[in-house]
């Protein structure tokens, strides 16, 4: 056998080039990856637990909810809707609080991923609620996401 051409087997190439292309292929896959993660990020609000009690007036009731964020981006809570109203045009003073600061809905609250918060609705006699009537609540956010709870007032 003449060695005077110097190079590598076919079967050699083939190999080198198949390792090559599968090394590429794994780092494209990883980087798509990364990018799928970036642009695929989403809010999802769950309501943990909710219940109602009695307040101290006669008629009044505090409704409390816990909410978490569940998903990988900040939710933005912009209202609060109860029985198909925004709270605030109900008769009476309804008034929300979030981790105990008063709930603005022109400014909103921004539930950041993985956190949990308390909102808290009072309700007075004045708002027309009574004693075993059924709350449909609602927690709409900014990016037109609604999270419903029914919540029996006692």
């Amino acid at each position: 056998m003449n060695r005077k051409n110097k190079g590598i087997s076919p079967v050699v190439a083939t190999v080198i080039i198949v390792a090559i292309a599968i090394a590429l292929a794994i780092a494209v896959a990883l980087w798509a990856s990364g990018l799928v993660g970036i642009f695929t990020r989403f809010e999802e609000v769950k309501v943990i637990s909710a219940y109602a009690e009695v307040g101290t007036n006669p008629g009044d009731f505090n409704v409390t909810m816990t909410l978490k964020n569940t998903g990988s981006a900040d939710a933005t809570i912009d209202n609060v809707i109860i029985n198909g109203k925004p709270y605030g045009s109900w008769p009476g003073r309804i008034t929300v609080k979030i981790g105990g600061t008063d709930f603005n809905p022109g400014v909103g609250y921004a539930l950041k991923a993985g956190d949990q918060k308390d909102l808290s609705i009072y309700i007075p006699s004045a708002a027309g609620f009574k004693s075993g009537q059924t709350l449909d609540i609602k927690i709409h956010t900014a990016a037109g996401h609604d999270y419903a709870k029914a919540v029996v007032l006692p």
